[in-house]
């Protein structure tokens, strides 16, 4: 099984994730549907079934975390 209970419908391929079964998990899409989460926040998936493409973007870390350098050089 898949060790992360949130992806357990899931199968992966080459930089995806593909919706393998239905309604195992509480997650968007039909069967079919890829996607794959990246970096602080941002999400993308696309379901061919319904035609739907969704690019998910949100910052979830402060810029300054992100850059450990910008807090010593702001005035």
């Amino acid at each position: 099984g898949n060790a992360d209970p949130t992806r357990a419908d899931m199968g992966f391929g080459l930089g995806v994730a593909v919706q393998t079964t239905p309604g195992i998990v509480r997650t968007a899409g039909s069967v079919g549907s890829f996607s794959w989460p990246g970096a602080y926040g941002t999400n993308w998936f696309a379901d061919p079934k319904e035609q739907l493409v969704v690019v998910f973007m949100a910052l979830t870390r402060s810029i300054a975390s992100l850059l450990p350098m910008a807090s010593p050089l702001s005035f």
